[in-house]
């Protein structure tokens, strides 16, 4: 009696369990004949209480190999179709096991309707057709529209977290049937979001704004029903939340669910990407606006430079324009950089004639003395070739007697640039020397001539008065003589 109470115990427990299963589970001997179902069989299949026993299982699922042997089905899950008692089919998920009843074989099948399952392929399809060629945020968008749209939901929604960290809001972009409605910050302190964030995938298929009253986000969606799960990253970062929103009680939640499970991954992928795009933007950004100000700055810097080196320029133009020697200045080809106004003026050339022109094509000059050519393309070796005077002829053949010197050209490295040669005009500054040298021989001369005219001065006037004293006892005879050397004498002394 206790094996018996217990026996009727454990088979009652047992029939609790298959009686509160939401598939429909029947066992079915060798011969394809119900031998009992559960309550779920006959709602399934629109069946009242008992009808189903001793029906065959053909009845129910019309399927030729199914009735041929269901033996050689062996074991696992299919998909085929169910008929209800209406004739009307739909699709179904089987699951046949075996087992031995009584010492008989006997079938134990489970069936679940796959309509809502065959609803959410149809649909992942539809919604993976439509977003697969999009990423980033247009994939993000996208994906709202679509869910806006084919889940049969008022609203479809994607909110991003720290968009801001340091003033805590989250971006919500929200579709409504197909359209983008907003796209708004919001601080989520409170609200049925952040709770979803913190608890994973969370459902309320109706009363939500009962729950959340103080919630204006659900207040302002009129929202009855919810339904969202967190975005994570590949390192497993919450990154956002996506779900759908009703204005009226969700009865379909299991459609909903796989749906934003399966777009899930994909959709925090994007957001990923997005943000990383962004932060690259802003990153390029202040990249370009310090590559701005550093270009600002170096132009400024050149700006500077170049007026300081055009007033150095200009400084030395001046200079070299108010000094009275010639300035010529060459590269280390000895090609002619620049020729100074007086330099134009000894040389016969104009600074553009004579740029990039060689010193000896430019340069003519000879010894002083010797009237030996001198090649000016030398004093780039030998600087000390100018140390002397020389005779410049300019290219209208004028000769000019000029003392030269050179010197090289170095930068702050010490590295040679070049030569410059300065020509200093001396002819007149000779031939003023030249005069005075004469003028002082002459004037030597005048001072011999007068000592010599004072000291014949001295002989004369001796002489004239002695022929005087001759005169005065002469004979007649010798005055004529004496009277003509008298006169001869004062003559002389004149």
């Amino acid at each position: 009696q206790q094996q018996t109470a217990a026996l009727q115990k454990e088979t009652a427990f047992i029939r609790s369990i298959l009686e509160a299963s939401p598939d429909a589970i029947l066992t079915v001997d060798i011969n394809g004949i119900i031998q009992s179902h559960n309550a779920a069989a006959n709602t399934l299949f629109g069946y009242e209480s008992d009808q189903l026993n001793g029906q065959k299982i053909s009845k129910i699922i019309p399927q030729r190999h199914f009735l041929h042997d269901l033996s050689t089905l062996g074991r696992g899950t299919f998909l085929s179709f169910g008929q209800r008692k209406n004739f009307l089919t739909f699709p179904i998920e089987v699951a046949v096991s075996e087992t031995q009843l009584n010492g008989q074989r006997t079938f134990i099948v489970l069936v679940r309707d796959a309509s809502e399952r065959r609803n959410s392929q149809e649909t992942l399809h539809h919604i993976w057709l439509s977003v697969s060629s999009t990423t980033g945020e247009e994939f993000v968008r996208s994906l709202l529209q679509q869910l806006s749209q084919i889940l049969q939901n008022d609203y479809a929604f994607v909110l991003e977290t720290d968009i801001d960290p340091t003033s805590g809001l989250c971006s919500l972009m929200v579709a409504e049937r197909g359209r983008i409605r907003s796209q708004s910050d919001h601080a989520l302190e409170g609200t049925l979001f952040a709770d979803a964030l913190r608890n994973g995938l969370t459902i309320i298929p109706k009363g939500v704004r009962e729950r959340y009253p103080q919630d204006e986000i659900l207040r302002s969606l009129e929202a009855e029903s919810f339904i969202g799960t967190p975005l994570q990253d590949g390192k497993g970062k919450t990154v956002g939340l996506i779900g759908l929103i009703g204005r009226t009680p969700n009865e379909s939640i299991g459609v909903a669910k796989q749906t934003l499970q399966m777009f899930a991954a994909r959709a925090a992928a994007e957001i990923t990407r997005k943000q990383e795009a962004e932060v690259l933007i802003s990153e390029k950004e202040r990249l370009h606006d310090d590559y701005a100000d550093m270009r600002a700055t170096a132009e400024r810097e050149r700006k500077r430079y170049e007026e300081d080196l055009a007033a150095e320029q200009e400084l030395l133009a001046v200079t070299l324009r108010s000094i009275r020697e010639g300035c010529i200045t060459a590269d280390n080809r000895g090609r002619i950089i620049m020729l100074n106004p007086v330099a134009e003026e000894l040389l016969g050339w104009t600074q553009p004639e004579a740029a990039d022109r060689t010193l000896g094509e430019v340069l003519k000059l000879v010894t002083r003395r010797k009237k030996q050519p001198i090649n000016a393309d030398c004093v780039l070796e030998d600087p000390e070739l100018f140390s002397q005077q020389m005779i410049l002829t300019s290219r209208d053949g004028t000769e000019r007697l000029v003392e030269a010197s050179a010197a090289p050209i170095r930068n702050r490295e010490d590295r040679k640039l070049g030569v410059v040669i300065v020509l200093r005009d001396v002819t007149e500054k000779i031939r003023i020397e030249d005069e005075r040298h004469r003028a002082e021989k002459l004037e030597s001369l005048g001072v011999a001539a007068g000592g010599i005219a004072h000291d014949f001065n001295n002989l004369l006037t001796a002489i004239i008065g002695n022929l005087s004293l001759a005169l005065m006892d002469a004979p007649p005879s010798t005055r004529e003589r004496l009277e003509a050397s008298k006169k001869a004498s004062l003559r002389a002394q004149d």
